[in-house]
């Protein structure tokens, strides 16, 4: 990847259209299903283990929330030589 590539998903993930990405805000969702669209295109698989790439969900309580929020990992497997210990 160069520079001007990494440059353009910084530019996106960033740009107000993505509205944040801070847990529990609607911008994480839309930064989520931009990293899979791109993940697609760029043809990385899942973990062995997953339909999608997102992790199994999970919830935690942030200190600025009174409840827990329910997110979830964005994971894209591109395969190589690296051995079963070291990958999903």
């Amino acid at each position: 990847m160069n520079l001007v590539t990494v440059k353009k998903h910084q530019y996106i993930l960033s740009s107000d259209n993505i509205q944040g990405r801070k847990v529990g805000v609607k911008g994480i969702k839309k930064a989520a299903r931009y990293l899979e669209n791109e993940f697609k295109r760029v043809r990385l698989k899942s973990c062995k283990d997953l339909s999608t790439y997102r992790q199994t969900s999970f919830t935690f309580k942030p200190r600025q929330f009174k409840h827990g929020v329910a997110s979830s990992h964005i994971i894209g497997v591109l395969e190589g030589n690296s051995t079963k210990e070291s990958s999903c």
